[in-house]
């Protein structure tokens, strides 16, 4: 599994970065994701992993994150119950992990898209509820549909087939 973390993440849980300056190999691949930090009115809140080849969304509270052994326990955890739900094969025990940075330009458009979109939510549910259901929001990221040169596509479908 290759899992691609923003520099901030990075720093955050104080990880070296495998071939730090590598090029992402081939972009949308199946066995990698990307990850940075969400902020919601200035504060950190939740780390969002996306999903290369389909951008499909995974929320983990940051301060479940002050490690990266906690980050990672909780990473494959949440991947493998995601996997479960779509009948998709994944040994969340077995996984070598490569750590690079995120380079693509693409992938780190998209999930600026997405930490724009949960942001918004998140604040509005604030003014409205003074609390944020991130399950809603993840939810929601996976049904925001995304332009690629073949067209339209929302991650829940990408990710489902």
């Amino acid at each position: 599994m290759i899992l691609h973390l923003s520099s901030a993440l990075a720093k955050k849980l104080r990880v070296n970065l495998s071939f730090k300056d590598m090029p992402v190999l081939q972009a949308g691949r199946e066995d990698a994701w990307s990850a940075d930090i969400l902020k919601v009115n200035g504060k950190e809140r939740m780390v969002l992993v996306m999903h290369d080849a389909s951008q499909w969304p995974i929320l983990i509270p940051v301060e479940g994150c002050q490690t990266y052994e906690a980050f990672i326990g909780l990473l494959m955890i949440m991947l493998a119950g995601n996997y479960e739900a779509f009948n998709k094969p994944f040994d969340h025990k077995n996984q070598e992990i490569l750590l690079t940075r995120r380079t693509n330009r693409t992938l780190i458009g998209y999930m600026n898209d997405a930490k724009r979109c949960a942001d918004t939510m998140a604040g509005i549910q604030l003014e409205s509820d003074g609390m944020i259901n991130w399950s809603q929001i993840t939810l929601s990221l996976a049904d925001m549909p995304y332009n690629s040169k073949d067209g339209f596509f929302t991650p829940k479908e990408k990710f489902s087939s």
